[in-house]
């Protein structure tokens, strides 16, 4: 699952996955468009059955000629219904092992056979959708890097994906609002007089350097060209569940008024109560806490895989 994100984030993902795995050809058509922000692409990763454990994935694309056939539905398909492509993987080789039958393709997503259907989420909103495959003809010229070679493409996707949408700075802003909060009085109270109040503060003060110093080892760690994925695993754990403690401190301190979306009374025209119900999928999308752990334990500390 894919969160809602910036558009300028969703065409770097795109631009660099291109870049690096893409064919000439694919780099002409479509770089120069994404830089200036003329296309945008959706994630087909994630399937009903397929979730965390992404290599389970079971939409199928069938080589015919010189195309590739394509059934399946993926869910969860942020800005599908606004999106010119789909970056889709896909199964080219059902009896190979699970990491080893995958591919990755473009598909447009006004291709005969492409369906979409909004799920509404917490917010209220369609930005998430269910996208059904049905015999969808992709031209051989579509397909991003080798044939069953589509978990290489995948991983260093995800990877870029994890330091360029998760980003903690994105809502420190929130933090210095909630402190210029606390530094008001209201009624003749003083809500810093309140020692729970100035040690959240704190340590949500703390945790946006550290967030800021793992985000900046894994940019230097990829663009030097090492291996990143613990990093990035790191960056992408700490940062979600970092803004979640800070949705849920602004909830506590705003009280009642937190809850409030829109109107007169409600604090920063509801804008907490949004991020606090959009937060929630932060630790889902690009992979669960549960799975950046693991790539941690495996990637990061050389722990054998139970």
């Amino acid at each position: 699952m894919a969160g809602p994100s910036s558009s300028s984030s969703s065409w770097r993902r795109r631009w660099r996955c291109t870049a690096a795995r893409g064919s000439e050809e694919q780099k002409r058509r479509y770089l120069p468009r994404l830089a200036r922000g003329e296309i945008t692409f959706c994630l087909g990763y994630t399937e009903p059955e397929s979730g965390s454990d992404l290599a389970s994935l079971q939409t199928r694309a069938v080589r015919e000629g010189d195309d590739y056939v394509i059934n399946g539905r993926k869910v969860f398909t942020s800005g599908a219904e606004s999106s010119e492509y789909c970056w889709l993987a896909a199964r080219t080789h059902p009896d190979a092992p699970k990491h080893a039958g995958l591919s990755v393709f473009i598909v447009p997503m006004d291709s005969p056979g492409v369906e979409i259907r909004p799920l509404v989420n917490m917010l209220g909103e369609s930005w998430f959708n269910e996208v059904v495959f049905e015999n969808v003809r992709v031209p051989l010229s579509e397909r991003v890097g080798d044939e069953n070679r589509g978990w290489q493409v995948l991983t260093s996707a995800l990877g870029v994906e994890r330091i360029t949408i998760y980003r903690a700075f994105l809502h420190l802003r929130a933090l210095w609002a909630l402190v210029r909060y606390a530094r008001t009085a209201r009624d003749g109270e003083h809500p810093w007089d309140d020692a729970e109040t100035r040690q959240r503060l704190a340590q949500l003060r703390i945790d946006f350097e550290v967030a800021r110093l793992l985000l900046y080892r894994a940019v230097q760690m990829h663009s030097r060209g090492l291996e990143f994925r613990a990093q990035a695993a790191m960056v992408k754990l700490f940062n979600t569940e970092l803004v979640q403690r800070l949705y849920q401190a602004a909830m506590a301190r705003l009280g009642p008024y937190g809850a409030l979306k829109e109107g007169s009374r409600a604090p920063w025209n509801g804008a907490i109560a949004h991020a606090y119900l959009s937060a929630v999928q932060e630790t889902i999308g690009a992979g669960t806490s549960e799975v950046q752990r693991e790539i941690i334990a495996l990637r990061g500390l050389g722990l054998p895989r139970g």
